[in-house]
């Protein structure tokens, strides 16, 4: 039994060495393939960051360039909000003097038709108060200007409609 045990331990011995070795050697080829992984997860990482910073500069530039046509898109619609303003105005004026030349038209088909009256006799007799009322007109028509003058003080920015409202009523514009 002594033999068989100095038998084992000799075959221990002998082969111990090479366990030991190969022990090692595993070490070994097992650190560089985790060298190779990590080299290979950093060549993953670096290529994947770069992608990433590609995308970026690409989602960046396509950034500038929709703030650049939202800025032109503001221009665009910060000038047409001024043509349509302008028009408005122009309509306006072009309202007020349509009035003033419907009144003006009215006013002379009056005069034309009381002075045909007048030269055939058909009309009515002038009344007795022509001067009382020709004063309270020009009473109306100083409290209107008034008026005009006031929302003119108000309202500069139009302008164009206070000088069509003064020369309705035949009166300088005060500037």
């Amino acid at each position: 039994m002594e033999r068989a045990i100095n038998k084992r331990d000799a075959i221990q011995l002998k082969y111990e060495p090479k366990a030991k070795k190969t022990k090692q050697t595993q070490s070994a080829v097992s650190l560089k393939r985790q060298v190779q992984s990590l080299k290979n997860n950093l060549k993953l990482c670096t290529q994947a960051t770069s992608d990433i910073d590609q995308r970026l500069s690409e989602r960046e530039s396509e950034l500038s360039q929709l703030q650049q046509s939202i800025e032109q898109n503001q221009e665009e619609y910060a000038r047409a909000e001024r043509a349509a303003e302008q028009l408005r105005a122009e309509v306006q004026v072009g309202q007020v003097a349509k009035q003033r030349n419907l009144s003006a038209l009215l006013q002379l088909q009056r005069s034309a038709r009381r002075y045909d009256e007048l030269s055939t006799g058909t009309g009515p007799p002038p009344p007795g108060n022509v001067r009382a009322q020709y004063q309270e007109e020009v009473s109306t028509k100083n409290r209107t200007v008034d008026v005009i003058k006031t929302l003119h003080d108000a309202y500069p920015q139009l302008e164009g409609l206070w000088a069509e409202f003064y020369s309705w009523l035949g009166v300088q514009e005060e500037g």
